[in-house]
């Protein structure tokens, strides 16, 4: 299952991915990574930038999905 925690820690970690190598990436669906990237996407807690050559959208982190992605791993170490 793709988790928000997960989702944040990928696009921190490599720029630019598109629907389908998140869902790769994770061992999902593309539609169910195309839904959480849109879901985060509303939030702002990740942002999208259509490839005009290509017509495929790619996605970042945001400064906001940064400082979330910090705080949930702050949450998963005090759980430990």
């Amino acid at each position: 299952m793709m988790s928000k925690l997960d989702l944040l820690h990928l696009l921190a970690r490599h720029e630019d991915l598109d629907a389908a190598s998140v869902a790769h990436e994770l061992g999902g669906t593309r539609a169910a990574a195309g839904m959480l990237l849109l879901r985060h996407t509303r939030h702002g807690l990740i942002q999208r930038a259509l490839d005009p050559d290509d017509q495929v959208l790619f996605y970042n982190v945001t400064e906001k999905g940064r400082a979330r992605l910090a705080h949930l791993m702050k949450i998963q170490e005090n759980e430990r």
